[in-house]
């Protein structure tokens, strides 16, 4: 599965190309939307999806910023839940006006709350703040929104490595923050990624994998099979 990075360019008509070609190893893309552009918003949702073949749709937050909650953007989120399409929703890793908008995203999922949404990078939570500990107050408020939408929310643990640049493999502060979150929401709603080519700046991808199959050491064997791969082919295989 692939989610298109704003990093590398518009890679849509790239990806396409490569599903084409390679259709027994990319099982899924997902692509680039711009909703400030409200006139053509919906237009270019349909054109990722039945041009490019996207199952849906990547918004990355504050690279194109806008107030996900505002009325004029309702359109969008009604589209996106008619349609049956999946978001996936980056909510930034900064500190800025548009980072980490949760209150705003709450709103959202409370008028939607049969919206299917993954939430990439634990939904970032503020993560990267080192003064973030145990229970992590701010990841506590992304969880917070699976009880709203238990059944089509999903998050992700891709690129996590980055929350602490100074710690090393094996990850214990990570290995703390994906234990509360798999004890909060369970082993089902929880996707492993590894936010490639950036990762490799860090971690080497048997080192990702190593993560969760040798080093989370509170999960089962199924726990394991579930996340590194059969929860992604429920989400994005559907």
């Amino acid at each position: 599965m692939v989610l298109q990075s704003p990093c590398y360019g518009d890679q849509k008509e790239y990806v396409s190309d490569c599903m084409k070609l390679y259709p027994d190893k990319i099982l899924a893309t997902f692509g680039k939307l711009d909703p400030r552009k409200r006139d053509t918003t919906v237009d270019e949702i349909d054109k990722l999806v039945n041009l490019y073949s996207c199952s849906g749709i990547k918004i990355e937050i504050p690279d194109v910023p806008f107030k996900i909650d505002a009325p004029e953007y309702d359109f969008l989120w009604r589209k996106i839940v008619e349609d049956d399409l999946l978001v996936v929703l980056d909510l930034g890793f900064g500190d800025g006006e548009y980072d980490f908008n949760i209150e705003r995203l709450t709103n959202v999922i409370n008028r939607y709350p049969d919206i299917k949404m993954v939430l990439p990078h634990l939904g970032i939570s503020r993560l990267w703040d080192l003064s973030q500990k145990n229970p992590y107050p701010e990841l506590q408020k992304t969880l917070k929104l699976f009880n709203i939408n238990k059944k089509n929310l999903y998050i992700d643990i891709a690129a996590i490595q980055f929350f602490d640049l100074n710690d090393e493999h094996p990850d214990k502060r990570n290995q703390d923050i994906v234990k509360i979150v798999y004890e909060t929401i369970g082993p089902d709603k929880i996707l492993w990624g590894t936010d490639f080519p950036t990762i490799l700046k860090l971690r080497t991808i048997r080192q990702c994998l190593d993560f969760v199959i040798n080093q989370c050491d509170f999960l089962t064997y199924e726990d394991k099979i579930k996340i590194l791969g059969q929860n992604a082919l429920a989400v994005y295989g559907e």
